[in-house]
């Protein structure tokens, strides 16, 4: 990683961006939820919940006599008594249910890491390791500490001349992901350039794209915004092409980008 100050510049690339006058869609990803209370998914155990004899809940029952904490409630399918405490055979927990202040697994649950795809560095940590730059030359990125949302770096677009600045990254598919829903989110901010894109790829190894998806900034937000988009993967594509870069065919100025985040199937990548 580089020392606080210093900047990483993106290699050369191409993508498509504004002005190719496409129309496209956008899709939000369902999002994970952490539960509260002291109950456990299917075959968990409850932190801080069941205790007495028979130790901790196996297969999501409390030992005999066993109390839930105070208040606590099961998950669905699952009860309590009043009061908190669970009679004879202690309370039960549904499918699904989350630990005391955790998530639940699977799809809108805790994340579960993606090994269908291998998606690089989306928290640019390490100095945009697997990405480019795109849009029209010169592309005018690179990764410094004041584009950071999280950790200590981001991907820090600023344009000062002619051409718009992009990321981007390819990433290869096999015949796995075929008919299978991908979804992007980043994060990014406008801090005096006018507009960002988000944008996503299925492309054939000649680069003819079979599908694109993409989502907008909103141009009157100055702090930072979650895009969002999806795209079902063709049975003919050789490699997806995930981009963060300009809504217009020309402008001057500072966007940042980070925290980018590729799922299937409710497993993603990176995984937070």
């Amino acid at each position: 990683m580089l020392a606080s100050g210093r900047v990483a510049t993106f290699l050369l690339g191409v993508s498509l961006f504004a002005g190719c006058g496409s129309d496209f869609q956008t899709r939000n990803a369902t999002g994970g939820s952490s539960g509260s209370g002291p109950s456990g998914g299917a075959g968990g155990v409850a932190n801080g919940g069941s205790s007495g004899k028979g130790g901790t809940a196996n297969g999501g029952r409390a030992g005999t006599g066993g109390t839930s904490a105070s208040g606590g409630t099961a998950a669905s399918g699952g009860t309590s008594a009043a009061g908190g405490s669970a009679g004879e055979g202690g309370a039960t927990a549904g499918a699904g249910g989350s630990s005391s202040g955790g998530t639940s697994g699977g799809s809108g649950g805790a994340c579960n890491e993606l090994t269908l795809l291998t998606f690089q560095d989306g928290g640019f940590e390490s100095q945009g390791l697997g990405w480019a730059g795109g849009g029209n030359y010169p592309e005018y990125a690179s990764v410094t500490n004041a584009a950071a949302r999280t950790g200590s770096y981001g991907a820090e677009l600023n344009d000062t001349g002619m051409g718009v600045p992009a990321v981007e990254q390819k990433i290869p598919v096999g015949a796995e992901v075929f008919g299978k829903l991908v979804t992007v989110t980043a994060w990014v901010r406008l801090v005096s350039f006018p507009g960002l894109r988000l944008l996503l790829e299925a492309n054939t190894a000649a680069g003819v794209h079979l599908g694109i998806e993409f989502a907008d900034t909103d141009p009157a937000n100055p702090e930072w915004q979650n895009l969002t988009t999806s795209l079902t993967v063709p049975t003919t594509t050789d490699h997806l092409n995930v981009a963060v870069g300009s809504t217009v065919v020309d402008g001057n100025g500072v966007a940042y980008a980070d925290d980018v985040m590729v799922c299937v199937d409710g497993f993603c990548s990176p995984c937070n």
